[in-house]
């Protein structure tokens, strides 16, 4: 599962690079965008390529960054008097993701008596694998997160 996080991410960095590099106003474009690519690079294929490799984009992206090829693009984002608004609208609410996720956590652990990562694992991802594959391989599921855990 993890893996594939690491993938998307790399995708999403990829992404990235490619902006960077049809960005004309940006003078350092090509140097931005090879430090993303070699990022998103490491990313996506990183299980998959020889540790040496990887070694050698992380060398290339300290290479760039330490040689000052990077640089701050116009991606076309929102001005600032827009995002000075928007904050002082929301005010204090920007906070409110950051707070519901510790404070949803221990009201959890409270509540229940179990940890949410435990209840995650074993309750809400084994009736995932349920679904995808039938309840008669359950037991064979549990017997394995059981082992793994």
């Amino acid at each position: 599962m993890l893996e594939y996080i690491y993938q998307a991410t790399g995708l999403l960095l990829i992404a990235f690079s490619i902006q960077s590099f049809m960005d004309k106003e940006n003078p350092k474009a090509i140097g931005t965008g090879l430090f993303w690519l070699a990022y998103g690079v490491s990313f996506c294929l990183g299980s998959i390529l020889p540790d040496w490799f990887v070694g050698v984009l992380v060398l290339l992206m300290t290479l760039i960054a330490s040689a000052g090829l990077m640089g701050i693009g116009s991606y076309h984002s929102s001005d600032n008097e827009f995002r000075k608004a928007s904050a002082k609208s929301l005010q204090n609410m920007l906070f409110l993701p950051a707070i519901i996720v510790p404070v949803g956590t221990i009201l959890w652990s409270q509540v229940t008596g179990e940890s949410c990562t435990y209840w995650f694992r074993d309750k809400l991802c084994l009736r995932f694998i349920r679904l995808a594959n039938g309840s008669d391989q359950m037991s064979t599921v549990q017997s394995i997160m059981k082992v793994v855990v």
